[in-house]
């Protein structure tokens, strides 16, 4: 049996907030001049503001709780090094 979540998970966790933070906008102009032009009613708008919701709400969550409280960024991130950085710790200082 397949689950429907993607494996590895972390490329849907951590994009969906990226991809949502390009989408809003175009969403936002493209109701914007739909409602202008009559095409659609007002009540349009409410999808954008929903589809901001979901996005300030997902970036609070993935941002706040799974990356620094459960150290995922730790495994990745380099402490500073005290030449600098990307200095190398070995190499010469004039």
């Amino acid at each position: 049996m397949t689950s429907w979540l993607p494996d590895p998970l972390h490329p849907a966790v951590v994009h969906f907030p990226i991809a949502l933070s390009v989408l809003v906008p175009l969403l936002a102009l493209l109701s914007l001049s739909a409602i202008a032009r009559g095409f659609v009613p007002e009540r349009v708008w409410a999808v954008v503001v929903l589809a901001q919701a979901l996005l300030v709400g997902t970036a609070w969550y993935l941002g706040g709780n799974l990356v620094y409280e459960h150290g995922a960024a730790s495994a990745y991130v380099h402490p500073a090094r005290p030449g600098g950085l990307g200095e190398s710790p070995t190499s010469p200082r004039e």
